[in-house]
């Protein structure tokens, strides 16, 4: 199970308004306790999908999310 101290921060550049609020809908699922995330197994980062177009990423455990493109997302894991 992954915990995190108070709100999860989410971050994000030039996203869309309806990607933003799916995104924060999504993030309200992950707070709840839904089982919407994968965890990456060469880094351990977890990543929410949203479509064939975005990601959501999180680097430390779900404490900060930074919504991504899909093209943005399959440079961004690697780091």
């Amino acid at each position: 199970m992954t915990h995190f101290r108070g709100e999860p921060k989410l971050s994000g550049f030039r996203i869309p308004r309806d990607v933003w609020i799916r995104a924060v809908a999504k993030l309200s699922e992950f707070m709840r306790g839904k089982k919407n995330y994968s965890r990456l197994t060469a880094n351990g980062y977890l990543v929410i999908r949203m479509g064939n177009r975005w990601r959501i990423l999180s680097k430390d455990n779900g404490n900060s999310w930074s919504i991504y493109t899909a093209e943005r997302y399959s440079k961004e894991w690697k780091k």
